[in-house]
């Protein structure tokens, strides 16, 4: 029905409306889980332990994980191959019994050759896990330059821009690709479609959340959720969900639309 790139926005609201789900579902089973925790004694507690267990090892995992179910789902609902499409090993056929007799070098040659085109998915995973690593530490010194502890709360530290990265930049990356070109463009917010807006938009939600959830931890209230990072945790976590929900509302809009466009199309035809 759609060609490859009107296949993006399927694929996009599918990916939100299943990244939607998963918040509220996180929400939900963590705040359950908080109210059960038998340390929890009152409201200020209650709120401390949801934003530490969503900054937990163990969440963050299943984050990432999730992330990647989301987009795999997405591709299949939509039909849309961009996202998270590894190159499948180059075509290099040799006749290995004529090379036997072939000079020392060439079959050396011919062999490092077809090594490489085995190799060219796995050479894709490690541009993956490149890009995605230096996004984290990129985030990591800007959070330490804005004056997030590092030596004191180095773990805490590093939980939190692992769940802002999970939020904003790294679900661009898994989507658009790993080459440096789309991933610099998709950043600036230059020259994007309506699924790259999309998730540029996203991205940059969570990092208003990150922001916006820093400004109650110097206040003198002295509650248990003021310590770092847990109202930015939560305010990352809670901006996003809102986010993803206005990105499938916009997304379901423009398919509405195109579904129309298309039925008149047909239609004129069929005249």
């Amino acid at each position: 029905m759609y060609d490859e790139s009107e296949k993006r926005v399927p694929f996009g609201r599918n990916y939100c409306s299943l990244m939607s789900a998963f918040h509220f579902l996180s929400f939900t089973v963590v705040l359950v889980l908080s109210i059960q925790d038998s340390q929890v004694e009152n409201y200020s507690d209650c709120v401390a332990t949801i934003a530490k267990n969503f900054y937990s090892l163990t969440f963050l995992s299943v984050h990432c994980l999730f992330i990647c179910v989301c987009i795999v789902l997405a591709k299949q609902w939509s039909q849309y191959k961009g996202a998270l499409n590894f190159p499948k090993n180059d075509k290099f056929s040799v006749n290995w019994t004529n090379v036997q007799r072939a000079q020392f070098a060439r079959r050396i040659g011919l062999y490092l050759r077809s090594f490489r085109s085995k190799m060219v998915p796995l050479v894709f995973l490690m541009r993956y896990a490149l890009i995605l690593a230096l996004c984290w530490l990129l985030i990591a010194y800007i959070v330490i330059c804005l004056g997030a502890p590092f030596l004191s709360e180095h773990f805490k530290t590093a939980s939190f821009v692992t769940c802002l990265c999970l939020n904003s930049v790294w679900p661009l990356i898994l989507i658009e690709g790993p080459q440096v070109d789309k991933v610099l463009k998709a950043m600036q917010g230059k020259e994007l479609d309506l699924l790259g807006k999309i998730l540029y938009r996203n991205a940059l939600v969570g990092f208003l959340g990150a922001w916006l959830g820093a400004i109650p931890i110097p206040l003198d209230w002295d509650r248990p959720w003021q310590a770092w990072p847990l109202t930015c945790v939560l305010g990352t976590f809670a901006l996003s969900f809102v986010s993803h929900i206005w990105s499938f509302y916009d997304l379901c809009k423009v398919q509405n639309q195109m579904k129309k466009s298309t039925l008149l199309i047909s239609k004129k035809k069929g005249t």
